[in-house]
This record gives structure tokens, C-alpha cells and sequence, in this order.
């Protein structure tokens, strides 16, 4: 298959406002006749890739046809290497593309340079940006794969145009399409053959490091979907605590194994346990710690400050040997592992909150994706005696040492005791000026270990924990500082319902509830409450932990008519039939519970 070279370019990153964003990009380019030298070690002289090392970008020039023509673009509006490539080329049948141009394969170009298939452009919002496409638009050309082809320099020389060259096929034994690269990395995580095809590609010895980097998180990505609720139990299970730890003078923590010796359920960092004590009580509690791989987990650790009932019974019965009632854990604030590039996460927690936040920091710092990202952990205590509350299980090794960047807050610090920029940072609780100084200078992220990249301060995703008037202000603080609301989470000490008014077009004015095994009927109104405090307005006493749908405990069987959550969530939709009424409100005039 010959080849000849029509044009060239080399690039230098520069700033450009894409969606809103100074963002670094070379992919603005000129294209020239040549020379280009091409050297095995440094790749192209004089050119600077913003965020990619492949030593050479080649594209197709019967592709500029193919793309201008499917999204109604004038051709002449796209001038050769407008797709960001150092070399456009022309194929002599124009039929090739990157299902027949395989990992390994040799480019020998004729007095010139001998380059090595590499891998291929993952689109990326930048390409999306430059041809003046959404980002849906990048799920097409991955699919098709028409994305380009990363070149590995082997042999030295210059290249101009008019230049011929020959497709010498690969030897070895595994053929690799660099097509099925971009259509791996934007298949979903659900399917089984996207983790047979990753790895099949993972394998080969010539994939160049960039491709190579985003497939082994594209497969981290496929683990964390294939662990979550792996083991899950339905219903209630017992489990044995094995072990207790004073953490401090009020906070004990509990060690929990199986009592039946059949594996424990996998968790998402941030989620909780239900557990029923002998007397009734049902609670939830934040699972505090996260070691490493959680496939099948030895055992789950709670750690729970000592209050009155529930908290009270396990600081003084909760013994080794004792057994409890335990559902599968469960819960909606955890640490968002999907993202491939994620920004800077940002910790905050006030007291006992860090027992849901130190699993996140934990998963952070060993997790495939996540532990070259910069964190914030913003820790506020009362003081000294305190802030060291599970401080030993801190992760600390070589990404801690560079990512990670703690504040904390004491709110009273003891005199001669508690001193500023040795125990802490700040006095008082975080503040508007705290909070717009933390944020204010822009951060570095190089998750490819390339070429770091400027993101504005403002930019991350923000977990709060804490009392609910904490996480109110922590929010409103983020907030007035132009953090998006989309990217703060938050979960306090107690649950407060929600406002019915974004149900109100959906919802009855009022409904009739029956209650079937317990022979009771009652009427729900409008903008009242949930269907679990229906019940207990009647005197019923449905079991319940958390009071906000994540632990099902509450659940009961729906007969007739339909519900809907807090979220707006239709909870019919449960092909179990189940529906969770701590946050379920009437959408039909008469629903049926077998309660």
C-alpha cells in the first residue's frame, strides 16, 4: 500500500477558551511543504504537543472529505492539518483507514524516516472544539474510528512534501486495528467484551504510553463497575464483631466479619451499613476505612462516636463475639470513580464526619485513576485533643506526598496548647475569605505525566460531611466562591426532608394508602410527608435507617397504584417490586403496601 505525504505541521501549545476555559492546545496548526526532521528520540524538531507524547500524528487526507461531507461543512473551510496532525497523508487506495492500519505496523518512507504504528487519537473535547462539534460528536468518530495514527520514529530523516512511503504489515503474532482503540475507550463499562477487547490491546508491546495509560484506566473503570454490590445480601444478615478500637476518649470502632463465612459485599468509599440492634433500633453508620483492592472484603469497620440509644448500646454492649443484624452496604454519597481525567477533589468534614470521608481519601490515593490527582482535605476539630481522630489510618506514600494538601480548622484551640501553623491552620470554622483563598490560585493536573495542565482553582468535585448546619454553610461558602453546584456532595449527621414542591405537578392532591397485612388505611395529602410517616402516624412502626431511600431498610412490597421518590425517581420501576417509603410519596390515588 504506497503512501505520499501532503502536507506538514508542527505545533505549539497555546491558550484557547474552549467551553468557557483558557485551556492549552496545540491543535491549532499551519500547515508548509517541509523539511520535518524526525529523529528516534526526541520525535520532531522544533514541535511541542500540548498534551500527548507520540512521536508523530498522521491523518488521512480522504478523511477531511469524509467528515466535512457527514457534518455538512464546507470543504474549502478545512485546510489540511486542521485536524492538529504533523502529517496529512494521501492514500493510494482510498478505501484504507484505520480498521486495516495495525499496532506494529511499519511506515518506510523513501529516502527518509522509518516510522512504527503506534496507537490513535482518543477524541477529546479539544478536536471537538476545533471542528466546531458538540461533544456527542466524539462518541461518532470513535465509533467509526477515523481518528488518525500515532507514529513511533525508528529511524532518523526529514520528510517534505511529495514524499512517498510503504506499509510494511506487522510480523508478530497479534493484530491490533488502532481503530479499536478510540472504540474501547468509548464502549460502556458494562459490556463484557469492552474488558476482553482492552485487554486484548493492553497486550501488545508496540502500543505507544499515552493509549496505553488511558486503556489501563479504561479497565480500572470496568473493575469498579464489575466489584459494585459484588456479594450484595438482600435483607437483613448477621454479622460478628471481631474486634474494638478505642479511637478516643467517645469514638469506638467496631470490626465486623461474616458469621456464616460467605463472602462480604464490595463497597463504593463513602457508603454505609444498616445495622439492627437486639432492642429494635435501626441506624445507619459510615464504613471508615478502605484497604486497598475491595473485591471481597475481610471485613467492615464502622467507628461511632458514643450518644445516647443506639450509639450508647454499642459503645457499652457492642463486645467481641457479639452478633448483629446487618444489611448490605449502601448508600448515594461516594466518591464518583467514572470520571477517566477526574480534577481536584476536595474534602471537607467537621468532627465524626471524616468516618465517611477517610474511605474516599484511602480509595484516592490507591485507586488506578485517581492517585495522580491533587486533593484538598479541609479537617475542622474542636481542638488539639481532636483532629488526630483516626489520623493513623491517613494513607501516606509517594502520591500523598505530592497530591495531597491538608488545612485544618479548630474551632476552640486550647491556650499554649494549640498552636497556628503547627496543629492547625485557621481558628474558627471555615469562612468566606478561608474558603476563596483555598480555591483562589489555579492547580496542575498531569494525569498522563506529560505535559501538566492548568485548571482554574474554582474547578473540582467537593465532598462535605458533617452536622447539617455544617454542610448548609460549607455549600453556601462553596458556592459565593463560583464552585459549580453539580459538583458538591454533601452528607450531615441527620436526615431532613426534602421539599415535596419539585413532586407537586406528579403527585395527587391526596391518596389513600393501604396498608395490607396490618389492616390499616389512611390518607396522604399533598406537600405532607412520606409514606413511612404516614405509617407511623397511624402507629405502625416499619423498620427504617437512614430516612432518605439509601439503605433499604424501609422497603415494602408495592400491590397497587405507583410512588415516586424524593429524586423524582419512579419507585415502581424496581423489577423486585420493592419500594423504599422513607422517600416515597402517593402518585396515584390509591396505593397498596403489604405492611
Amino acid at each position: 500500500m504506497a503512501l505520499s505525504v501532503v502536507a506538514l505541521s508542527i505545533g505549539t501549545p497555546a491558550l484557547h477558551t474552549i467551553h468557557g476555559h483558557d485551556t492549552l492546545t496545540s491543535i491549532v496548526r499551519t500547515p508548509f511543504d517541509g523539511p520535518l526532521t524526525l529523529d528516534p528520540d526526541q520525535g520532531i524538531a522544533h514541535h511541542r504537543s500540548a498534551i500527548h507524547n507520540a512521536h508523530v500524528y498522521a491523518f488521512f487526507s480522504h478523511h477531511y472529505d469524509f467528515w466535512t461531507a457527514r457534518l455538512g461543512i464546507a470543504r474549502a473551510s478545512w485546510d489540511w492539518c486542521h485536524w492538529g496532525e504533523n502529517l496529512t497523508l494521501a492514500a493510494q487506495d482510498t478505501s484504507l483507514n484505520e480498521t486495516a492500519v495495525f499496532v506494529g505496523d511499519v511506515w518506510e518512507f523513501q529516502d527518509g524516516p522509518v516510522l512504527q504504528v503506534a496507537g490513535t487519537r482518543v477524541p477529546c473535547s479539544r478536536l471537538a472544539w476545533r471542528c466546531g462539534q458538540t461533544g456527542d460528536w466524539l462518541s461518532d468518530v470513535a465509533k467509526l474510528g477515523f481518528c488518525g495514527v500515532y507514529l513511533r520514529v525508528l529511524r532518523r530523516g526529514q520528510l517534505h512534501a511529495g514524499q512517498k512511503a510503504r506499509i510494511v504489515p506487522s510480523a508478530g503474532p497479534l493484530r491490533v486495528p488502532v481503530s479499536d482503540i478510540p472504540s474501547s475507550m468509548f464502549a460502556p463499562v458494562s459490556d463484557p467484551a469492552t474488558r476482553d477487547r482492552v485487554q486484548r490491546i493492553l497486550q501488545h508491546p508496540d502500543l505507544e504510553d499515552m493509549n496505553r495509560q488511558s486503556l489501563t484506566r479504561k479497565l480500572s473503570m470496568i473493575q469498579d463497575q464489575t466489584l459494585a454490590g459484588r456479594n450484595a445480601w438482600k435483607g437483613w444478615r448477621k454479622l460478628r464483631i471481631t474486634s474494638v478500637v478505642q479511637e478516643s476518649a467517645d469514638v469506638n470502632s467496631f470490626y465486623l466479619e461474616a458469621a456464616d463465612e460467605l463472602p462480604l459485599a464490595s463497597f463504593v468509599p463513602g457508603q454505609f451499613l444498616t445495622i439492627r440492634l437486639p432492642s429494635g433500633l435501626v441506624r445507619c453508620w459510615s464504613l471508615s476505612s478502605w484497604s486497598g483492592s475491595q473485591a471481597d472484603p475481610r471485613f467492615y469497620r464502622i467507628s461511632v462516636k458514643k450518644g445516647p440509644n443506639a450509639s450508647r448500646w454499642l459503645h457499652d454492649s457492642g463486645l467481641e463475639n457479639v452478633s448483629l443484624d446487618v444489611r448490605s452496604p449502601a448508600g448515594f454519597f461516594t466518591l464518583d470513580l467514572k470520571p477517566q481525567y477526574p480534577p481536584r477533589q476536595i474534602y471537607i468534614s467537621a468532627g465524626i464526619g471524616i468516618t465517611a470521608l477517610l474511605p474516599m481519601v484511602q480509595a484516592h490515593f490507591d485507586h488506578e485513576t485517581f492517585r495522580r490527582t491533587p486533593a484538598l482535605w479541609v479537617r475542622v476539630a474542636r481542638d488539639g485533643s481532636t483532629s488526630g481522630l483516626l489520623s493513623s489510618d491517613m494513607p501516606r506514600n509517594e502520591y500523598t506526598k505530592e497530591f495531597l494538601v491538608c488545612k485544618t480548622f479548630f474551632t476552640h484551640p486550647r491556650l499554649s496548647m494549640d498552636t497556628i501553623g503547627q496543629n492547625h491552620d485557621y481558628v474558627g470554622r471555615p469562612t468566606q475569605d478561608a474558603i476563596s483563598e483555598l480555591l483562589r490560585d489555579p492547580y496542575f493536573i498531569d494525569p498522563m505525566r506529560i505535559t501538566p495542565i492548568q485548571i482554574p482553582g474554582t474547578v473540582g468535585t467537593a465532598y462535605i460531611c458533617g452536622p447539617p448546619s455544617f454542610c448548609e454553610d460549607m455549600r453556601s461558602l462553596l458556592l459565593l466562591a463560583k464552585f459549580p453546584a453539580h459538583s458538591i456532595h454533601t452528607e450531615s449527621f441527620s436526615v431532613q426532608t426534602p421539599s415535596l414542591s419539585s413532586l407537586s405537578s406528579i403527585v395527587p392532591e391526596k391518596a389513600v394508602v393501604n396498608f395490607t397485612r396490618s389492616d390499616t388505611e389512611s390518607v396522604w395529602r399533598e406537600g405532607t410527608h412520606s409514606i413511612l410517616e404516614l405509617a407511623e402516624n397511624q402507629g405502625l412502626q416499619p423498620e427504617y435507617g437512614c430516612r432518605s431511600g439509601s439503605c433499604g431498610s424501609c422497603e415494602v412490597k408495592l400491590k397497587k397504584g405507583t410512588v415516586r421518590s424524593w429524586s423524582g425517581q419512579a419507585e415502581n420501576d424496581q423489577s423486585d417490586g420493592m419500594v423504599r417509603i422513607c422517600s416515597a410519596v402517593p402518585t396515584s390515588r390509591l396505593v397498596e403496601l403489604e405492611f
